[in-house]
């Protein structure tokens, strides 16, 4: 099975565990974006400085297990952003830190799931929950 590269605290855990009330910012880049490799060491810090109680996933979306559901992503990095397996946001963000916070903190005040996702991007919020998010425990 090939390896997920979850963002992980200091004692190599995985930053949260799965629950019913889990709200997750996932980004989905490739590992020979040179923009998504600069950004990354970023994006955990930026995403918890939000206080919202996010939790984090870093996907290569090249990897195996993820090339195989055959995502349509073309431009890096793009972030998901679910709260359990629903879909809050799904899109292509540039990596500036102000932008990212606000989003963050937008879909944050969300309970539901965005109305602008479609069914295909509620598919890929539920299959990223149960094949990668509900194993990191």
């Amino acid at each position: 099975m090939t390896s997920v590269p979850a963002t992980r605290d200091e004692d190599n855990r995985p930053h949260g565990h799965a629950n019913p009330d889990d709200f997750w910012v996932v980004c989905l880049c490739a590992d020979w974006c040179h923009v998504c490799r600069d950004w990354q060491p970023r994006f955990q810090p930026l995403v918890a400085e939000q206080g919202v109680g996010a939790r984090t996933l870093w996907l290569d979306v090249e990897d195996e297990e993820i090339d195989a559901l055959n995502l349509d992503i073309e431009t890096f990095p793009t972030l998901l952003i679910l709260r359990r397996d629903q879909a809050l946001f799904l899109g292509a963000v540039p990596p500036v830190d102000e932008h990212i916070a606000r989003l963050v903190k937008k879909c944050a005040q969300q309970s539901a799931p965005s109305p602008t996702c479609t069914a295909s991007e509620q598919t890929l919020a539920a299959l990223v929950w149960n094949r990668f998010i509900c194993r990191l425990e």
